[in-house]
């Protein structure tokens, strides 16, 4: 290690790299549940004013109602993997059923909230949350996978599982934490990107 360095790289650089040989090709933004791009035409918009919060927009109830279908399709954009030891809600294969994907996103929510970690999840929600969060959870339960296509990751690649779930009826009460879910990852792994899906409706994909 102290040899490397020491020793200089004879790597043509790209114009486009920084500090660590790293090339940044496209920088995205959470708004609401679409991501925004801060790269147009290979330039940085640096009049783009991010919001803290604004991740948060539209995820009401009645967004969905007005915008989501009834059959959803959910796209594992990273491969994803599942502890079995912390949910008991998973398939034969470690494929999550929806309680383990609500169970993951309170767990992540939390984190990022508090830095509080408890093996109860419902230890890490705030008291004025808790009636609605239970509500997600216990429709979640009664929820299972239609169908599924999946495909083993890659063996240099983190993760179990790439591919597609589907899912029928989800209720729009359940909508805007699959959301969030969309974009803080689920499962574990997530520092290298595993448990990224988006969601779409049957007929666009």
């Amino acid at each position: 290690m102290e040899k490397m360095g020491y020793t200089e790289l004879n790597i043509p650089q790209s114009k486009l790299s920084v500090w660590g040989h790293f090339d940044i090709i496209s920088v995205w933004v959470a708004n609401g549940n679409k991501w925004e791009s801060l790269i147009q035409g290979s330039e940085l918009n640096l009049r783009y004013d991010p919001k803290p919060l604004q991740w948060n927009n539209d995820l009401t109830e009645a967004y969905y109602n007005k915008n989501m279908a009834k059959k959803i399709k959910l796209i594992w954009i990273r491969p994803f993997e599942f502890d079995i030891q912390s949910t008991s809600h998973l398939t034969d294969k470690f494929i999550p059923e929806m309680p383990a994907i609500i169970e993951s996103v309170i767990r992540r929510w939390s984190f990022f909230a508090s830095q509080r970690i408890q093996k109860d999840i419902w230890d890490l929600i705030p008291t004025h949350l808790l009636v609605e969060v239970k509500k997600a959870w216990e429709i979640a339960c009664n929820m299972r996978i239609t169908s599924y296509n999946l495909i083993p990751a890659l063996k240099h690649e983190p993760g179990l599982w790439s591919g597609e779930l589907s899912y029928e009826n989800i209720p729009v009460f359940l909508m805007p934490y699959l959301d969030m879910a969309a974009l803080l990852h689920v499962g574990k792994k997530t520092h290298y990107g595993c448990g990224t899906f988006a969601l779409c409706k049957q007929e666009e994909y």
